[in-house]
C-alpha cells in the first residue's frame, strides 16, 4: 500500500508541475501581496503594515491545498482496489493454506491409523491362520473347502439346473449296491420300508408319555418315470403300545412319512463310497435325510445329509456320531447349496479306516477324522422323509403332502 501511495504522490507532483494551479505575486504599489489560484479568486492575503515595499512574510506559501488531476484520482481508486484485492487474495490464500494443511494433516492421520489397523488385523489374521494350521490342519483344510463350496454354489445359482447322473462305474471302486427305481415298486430284496429295530416309529420317550410324531408308512410312496418319491403326509395313525402310560397304551401319530433302509444285514458294509441323486421337499419344517447306521450298536452313525427346512431349504448338515450313550460326542457342519428342492443334486460320502469325506455334486466339501476309531461296525444305508416337529417348529402349518424325490442310490466298496 505504501508503494501505491508513493506512486500516487509522484503522479500528483508531476501533474502540478505541468499545470499552474497556484501563483504567488508581490503587489508593489498596493502595498500587499496576495496568493491566488488560477481561477482568479483570492485565497489568502498578506499586507505590509508600514508601507514598506516588500512582504515581510513573503516566504510563507499560502497555497497548501493539494492539487490532484483526474489521473491522480483514477490511480487512487486503482490503488484502493488493488489493496482490497491483495487483502482478499492474502486472506483466501491463508484460508486455503490452512484448509489444505489441516486436510493433509487429517489425511495423513487417517492413513496412518488405517495402516496401523490393517497391519494389526493382518498380523492377527496371519497369527490365527498359523495357529489353526498348527493346531488343526483338518479345520484349516475344511475352511478352504467351505470357500470352494461357496464359489461352486455361486456359479450354480447363476445358472441353476439339474446335476447330471454320474456314470455307474467309479474308478478305484467296486459297485456293491444300486437302485434306479425304474420298476414303479419298492424292491423288497433291496429295501425295507420300516427301520431295522422293528417298529414303525421311534419309541424314544414313549414310556414317559412322549408321543412319536411320525409314522413310517408303507403307503407313503409315489413313483415317477425313473424316481421314487418318499412322501410326508399329515395323516393320523392310531397305535397301541404297552410302553405308553396313558389311554391303555393308545396314542395317535399325526404324520406319515416314507422310509427306506437296506433289507438284509448281509448288505451292510464297513467302509465304502455311498451316493444319492435326489431332490428334497420345498415345504418348511421337513427333515429329509440320507445316512448310515449300524444295526449292532448306536452310535456310530454318519449323516451324509440332513435338511432342516424350517427357515431355509438351501442348507444341510453333515454329522458323525460316535462314542456311547448317554451324551455321546458328535461333530456337525452346515453347508449352503443351490436350489436343492428345485433341481436334482448328487450327495455322497466316502468312509475309510482313517477319515470320512463328504461330497456335493462330486466336489469334496468336508473331511473328518474325529471318532473314526469308533466306527468299527458295518453300517447300512437309510433314506427317509421326515417331519421336523422339534420344539419351536410348527409342521402342522406346512404343505402336505410333499415329496423327497430320489433318482438313484449307489454304494461302492
Amino acid at each position: 500500500m505504501a508503494d501505491c501511495y508513493k506512486v500516487r504522490t509522484s503522479i500528483c507532483i508531476w501533474s502540478q508541475s505541468r499545470i499552474p494551479l497556484c501563483v504567488q505575486t508581490r503587489q508593489l504599489f498596493l502595498q500587499f501581496c496576495t496568493q491566488w489560484k488560477d481561477n482568479g479568486y483570492s485565497q489568502c492575503s498578506q499586507w505590509q503594515d508600514q508601507g514598506h515595499s516588500a512582504c515581510s512574510q513573503w516566504d510563507k506559501n499560502c497555497c497548501t491545498w493539494a492539487p490532484c488531476s483526474w489521473a491522480c484520482k483514477l490511480f487512487t481508486w486503482i490503488c484502493r482496489a488493488w489493496v482490497w484485492v491483495a487483502n482478499l487474495v492474502c486472506v483466501a490464500t491463508i484460508w486455503i493454506a490452512n484448509v489444505v494443511c489441516i486436510g493433509w494433516a487429517w489425511l495423513v492421520y487417517v492413513v496412518c491409523i488405517a495402516w496401523v489397523f490393517i497391519v494389526h488385523y493382518t498380523c492377527i489374521g496371519i497369527a490365527w491362520i498359523v495357529y489353526w494350521v498348527c493346531r488343526s490342519p483338518e479345520a484349516f483344510f475344511n475352511l478352504l473347502l467351505r470357500i470352494r463350496l461357496r464359489a461352486l454354489v455361486l456359479r450354480q445359482c447363476l445358472r441353476p439346473k439339474d446335476t447330471p447322473r454320474n456314470p455307474l462305474e467309479r474308478a478305484g471302486w467296486r459297485l456293491t449296491f444300486e437302485d434306479d427305481f425304474t420298476s414303479g415298486v419298492i424292491d423288497t430284496s433291496k429295501w425295507s420300508d420300516r427301520p431295522y429295530y422293528g417298529t414303525r416309529y421311534l419309541d424314544i420317550g414313549l414310556a414317559s408319555g412322549i408321543t412319536p410324531t411320525q409314522y413310517f408308512d408303507p403307503a407313503s410312496f409315489a413313483f415317477g418315470s425313473s424316481t421314487v418319491k418318499l412322501l410326508a403326509e399329515k395323516k393320523n395313525t392310531s397305535l397301541q403300545d404297552p410302553l405308553y402310560p396313558y389311554n391303555n397304551g393308545w396314542f395317535t401319530i399325526p404324520f406319515s412319512v416314507g422310509y427306506l433302509g437296506w433289507t438284509s444285514p448281509s448288505q451292510d458294509q464297513q467302509f465304502g463310497y455311498f451316493e444319492i441323486r435326489c431332490k428334497i421337499p420345498g415345504a418348511p419344517d421337513m427333515w429329509p435325510a440320507f445316512w448310515l447306521v449300524s444295526r449292532q450298536s448306536w452310535p456310530p452313525e454318519i449323516d451324509i445329509f440332513e435338511f432342516y427346512t424350517k427357515s431355509s431349504t438351501k442348507k444341510f448338515e453333515s454329522t458323525q456320531h460316535w462314542g456311547s450313550e448317554p451324551n455321546h460326542p458328535k461333530q456337525t457342519r452346515k453347508h449352503r447349496v443351490c436350489s436343492p428342492s428345485v433341481h436334482f443334486h448328487v450327495y455322497a460320502c466316502e468312509w475309510t479306516p482313517t477319515r470320512i469325506r463328504w461330497y456335493y455334486d462330486n466336489v469334496l466339501i468336508r473331511v473328518a477324522t474325529n471318532g473314526i476309531s469308533d466306527f468299527i461296525y458295518p453300517m447300512h444305508v437309510v433314506v427317509n422323509a421326515g417331519v421336523d416337529a422339534r420344539s419351536g417348529h410348527n409342521p402342522m402349518s406346512s404343505t402336505f403332502p410333499n415329496a423327497f424325490e430320489v433318482d438313484y442310490v449307489r454304494a461302492y466298496a
